[in-house]
């Protein structure tokens, strides 16, 4: 008879791999379906960029836009350089929710539509 050699700890240190696994694929397809859904059914509207900061070691640019919907305003980010503070840019955002929002012009990079 042949001995399994799947120790308690080893099932453990699996279980927390595929869960890292599981749980990055689930982001990334959330991610692209909110993005395809922008490019459908988004809308399109004016925002102003508000903030511009060198994020990380490597000198990453995150630019921060907020645009308003009636009386609420909303926010959003991209990481890129092509922006600076004061900048009207376009964005698409859910009508479900406006908190899902996204630069056009990266979605327009990423899709090339």
């Amino acid at each position: 008879m042949k001995k399994n050699n799947w120790s308690f700890k080893n099932k453990i240190i699996w279980f927390i791999i595929l869960c890292i696994i599981v749980n990055s694929l689930v982001v990334i397809i959330r991610k692209t379906i909110e993005n395809n859904y922008l490019i459908d059914e988004g809308v399109e509207i004016s925002a102003v960029v508000t903030d511009v900061r060198y994020v990380g070691s490597k000198g990453k640019v995150k630019c921060t836009y907020t645009f308003k919907i009636k009386e609420s305003s909303y926010t959003g980010s991209v990481d890129n350089d092509y922006y600076m503070i004061g900048d009207t840019i376009k964005i698409l955002y859910s009508k479900k929710d406006p908190n899902t929002n996204r630069d056009k012009k990266f979605l327009e990079q990423i899709y090339k539509w």
